[in-house]
């Protein structure tokens, strides 16, 4: 009887909170920001593990004892009004914030993991800061329809704290020049191979047709001569010395004569890091490469070191394509494919702004990216920098390419739109504007892997050979004699989601034409997802 009564005790006293799958936190528990800039931005997530359960309402505190913070620092994230109520109250060190659903039915699924709110922070001194969620809970409703009694529950804090740092940086007012004989008054920036007063992916593009001596394809702004190929010198002994005046600017390595790969190289780290290496000649190492523009529309009051606008003279017949996947959750990935009709690209530079994607980053170069040079870099300018670009003498080709994959945890594609991406391409060496665009991926994918009886099958003299990929993996196809000898390495690389083909045209490594006969094509395949693996093999038949 005695426990009778306890149990019933318990059950008419115990708090009405049930056990919470619910997490609400900042996007990391650290981040790093520019001091004495306001407007820069930081994000609360809110995560939803229930199966079958939706998150209707949520209400937290966001308080701090060294931000001040009120509601004019608090908003609901871009793209969530539509869908859901918002108010917000000043507390003590803070603000109170509460989101409902417009309607019952209206909640964050389950599986949602992005974010909910934005907190803009005002101009911060260098130094160090914290701002921390407190006092949380939550409504969860029968999912979907909201149908049913809705319950209580605390939500899981973490992380609770995001732990600031506002670093000063002083922004460089020029970068190193240097004047040739002859040309006094008209200082030139090292590395600016075309003259235009601007050191970027044109003059990587321009350096690596000068390493193959293609000087001709390099058209240089010269302010004495006027346009002249790289190397020329139309006025020889009036006192002028175009010729050393280009050596010296691009001879940015070993400052020895020579325009070589380690050129190019110094160059390409250059650019995308915004600073010389230490590597480069001793006049520049260490020196900004490019001057700070700071008439941008990055933000209010924002130091950044960006390309100018130099050189700039059209616009590329192209489009770069930035699809989210699996948008706000931490498998989250961009893929970037140019769609491009323009017969003489040489390149491209992908600026973002890094403080609106904090976390860890990676770039995984496609396939289709073969033969290009893909470098990039999170530099100390507030900048992700990304530069492709063919070799000397050749293009990008034309069509349809997914060149590269940006990997970073709950990126969505808003954030993506205030990274305000910045694309500078090479036309022919010269300056030009690419055009892009931003969404998530819609189209749909593969449920599960899959390799397919190639076609046509006895087949002379190639075949294709299709196959599916659900997630992002590491795939390798290889043909098979009947003996257990590899023949021909078909597909070996990382691969974005969706359907495949390839085409075996019956020679093996070597270039060889392989005989008549029976060989089979086996497919390996990782998830860079969760790590599950698929084997499959088929058989295909030449005939000649």
């Amino acid at each position: 009887m005695t426990k009778k009564l306890l149990l019933l005790a318990i059950a008419l006293f115990a708090p009405s909170f049930l056990f919470s799958q619910v997490t609400i936190g900042w996007q990391s528990s650290s981040i790093e920001v520019d001091a004495g800039v306001g407007g820069q931005q930081i994000f609360v997530f809110l995560t939803n593990s229930y199966s079958n359960k939706g998150v209707w309402s949520f209400r937290v505190d966001i308080t701090s004892t060294t931000v001040a913070l009120n509601t004019g620092n608090v908003a609901l994230y871009t793209g969530l009004s539509s869908n859901f109520n918002y108010s917000e109250t000043n507390i003590s060190g803070g603000v109170r914030v509460i989101v409902w659903g417009r309607t019952n039915s209206r909640m964050f699924q389950p599986g949602f993991s992005s974010s909910v709110l934005v907190v803009t922070l005002p101009s911060l001194s260098a130094g160090s800061y914290s701002i921390t969620l407190g006092n949380a809970s939550a409504v969860i409703r029968n999912y979907p329809g909201g149908g049913g009694t809705p319950s209580n529950v605390t939500p899981t804090l973490s992380p609770a704290t995001i732990n600031i740092t506002a670093s000063t940086f002083t922004p460089p007012t020029s970068s190193p020049t240097h004047t040739a004989g002859g040309y006094t008054g008209y200082p030139r920036k090292y590395g600016d191979i075309n003259w235009d007063n601007s050191v970027n992916i044109v003059d990587v593009t321009a350096m690596a047709d000068v390493v193959i001596g293609n000087y001709s394809a390099v058209s240089v702004s010269d302010p004495v001569y006027g346009s002249r190929n790289f190397y020329s010198d139309p006025n020889t002994g009036d006192g002028y010395d175009a010729v050393s005046n280009d050596q010296t600017t691009a001879d940015v390595n070993g400052g020895d004569g020579t325009l070589d790969l380690m050129d190019l190289a110094t160059l390409e780290d250059a650019v995308v890091s915004g600073v010389w290496p230490s590597y480069a000649i001793s006049a520049i190492a260490g020196s900004p490469v490019f001057k700070v523009n700071d008439n941008n529309s990055f933000g209010s009051g924002a130091i950044l070191a960006k390309f100018d606008n130099a050189g700039k003279k059209i616009t590329a017949n192209a489009t770069l394509k930035f699809e989210v996947f699996s948008p706000g959750t931490k498998t989250s990935k961009v893929r970037v494919k140019l769609v491009n009709n323009e017969q003489y690209l040489r390149g491209f530079e992908l600026e973002l702004i890094s403080s609106v994607l904090p976390g860890k980053i990676d770039v995984w170069k496609m396939p289709d990216a073969n033969g290009l040079n893909v470098k990039w870099a999170r530099n100390d300018f507030n900048q992700i920098k990304i530069i492709a670009y063919a070799n000397g003498g050749e293009y990008i080709k034309t069509g349809e390419s997914v060149l590269f994959t940006i990997v970073i945890p709950n990126v969505t594609a808003e954030q993506i739109i205030n990274a305000e991406p910045k694309i500078l391409a090479s036309v022919n060496n010269t300056g030009a504007e690419l055009l892009y665009n931003v969404g998530n991926f819609e189209d749909v994918l593969p449920l599960d892997y899959m390799l397919y009886q190639n076609y046509p099958n006895p087949f002379n003299p190639g075949t294709e050979i299709k196959f599916d990929i659900p997630e992002y993996s590491t795939v390798k196809i290889i043909v098979w004699n009947i003996l257990g000898q590899k023949v021909r390495t078909l597909v070996e690389a990382n691969l974005d989601p969706g359907r495949k083909s390839v085409r075996w045209d019956g020679r093996d490594d070597a270039g060889n034409p392989v005989g008549s006969g029976v060989y089979f094509y086996t497919m390996y395949a990782k998830s860079l997802e969760d790590g599950r693996e698929f084997t499959m093999t088929r058989k295909a038949i030449l005939m000649k």
